[in-house]
């Protein structure tokens, strides 16, 4: 890669060298973020201009770990459209500044949205002033947040200079990748569905003589025992609360009568006694001595034949 400057305006004056991350950083704040001990393969930042240089990079390792919150190992995968630990961490560090100083820090400007920089400008920090008793600005609280990604890809990075350019305004960057071969550690869990289902049925077996198949017969026996008793006990307390016909002092077999179901009492009036004897004789051709009872049937029979 051959990148060109304008020399003049760089003649005098201390410019900073270029940095490269083959981790896809935005920039080089990634070794103020990250905190303390943590691994910065990856990442070269003495690319100087003028010069010829000459970069070797291979994979060495692949971690995939686990979600966890554990200290030291904590971690989460990032779906697409999430923010990496870096941009978790950036994001904090915008949002500290703009308290500070109303303003969006340029290196960070990625980050904002085009709403956002209407009510928070690019910075000029010649123009910010921060009153350090009125408060304590830090973005600690907020980056305990940020979780580095379950998967890690470590880089060995070779650097060499190869001199200065015949030309001052020209910066040659040759890069070159080493085999692919690497060591790739994956965390996953000791038991799945399936094999813990295994592993349970198993321990049942040998220590209770069970199998998955007895225990869905017991539960399907408990579940009918349940059932079986709880229909009995219902039907026999309305069988106890039953229908009751309360017949009325003072009146005759055919007069009213009352029914109470439990819950509310009914009255009910009948032309007949529905429980009379039809033929109290016993036959048509026998009639019972002593005549007919004078509410009967066969009472009200012998009035409907006398008015004939």
């Amino acid at each position: 890669m051959l990148l060109s400057h304008n020399a003049e305006n760089t003649e005098g004056q201390k410019i900073d060298c270029m940095s490269v991350d083959f981790h896809g950083r935005p920039s080089s704040l990634n070794r103020f973020m990250e905190g303390k001990g943590r691994s910065r393969d990856g990442f070269i930042d003495e690319i100087c201009l003028g010069q010829r240089h000459e970069v070797t990079a291979h994979v060495t390792a692949l971690y995939q770990m686990l979600e966890n919150d554990e200290e030291g190992t904590r971690c989460r995968d990032v779906e697409d459209g999430e923010d990496s630990e870096f941009n978790c961490r950036s994001r904090c560090r915008m949002e500290m500044i703009r308290d500070a100083c109303h303003c969006t820090p340029l290196s960070l400007s990625y980050l904002a949205k085009k709403e956002d920089m209407e009510i928070f400008p690019l910075c000029d920090y010649t123009q910010c002033t921060v009153d350090v008793q009125k408060g304590n600005y830090s973005d600690t609280e907020c980056a305990n947040k940020c979780f580095p990604d379950c998967r890690q890809i470590r880089f060995e990075v070779d650097h060499s200079v190869k001199g200065r350019m015949l030309r001052p305004d020209l910066t040659l960057v040759e890069l070159s990748w080493g085999p692919f071969e690497y060591l790739t550690m994956e965390q996953q869990w000791k038991y799945t569905p399936t094999t813990f289902i295994a592993a349970l049925g198993g321990s049942i077996g040998m220590w209770l003589g069970l199998s998955i198949l007895s225990l869905t017969l017991y539960f399907q026996l408990v579940t009918y025992s349940y059932t079986y008793f709880t229909k009995k006990i219902v039907n026999e307390k309305i069988l106890k609360k039953g229908n009751t016909f309360d017949r009325r002092d003072g009146e005759d077999e055919d007069g009213d009568f009352t029914i109470d179901n439990g819950n509310e009492r009914k009255k009910m009036s009948l032309a007949e006694n529905p429980f009379a004897e039809f033929f109290p004789g016993g036959s048509p051709e026998q009639p019972k001595r002593g005549g007919s009872k004078p509410n009967s049937r066969q009472a009200s029979l012998d009035k409907a034949s006398t008015s004939t």
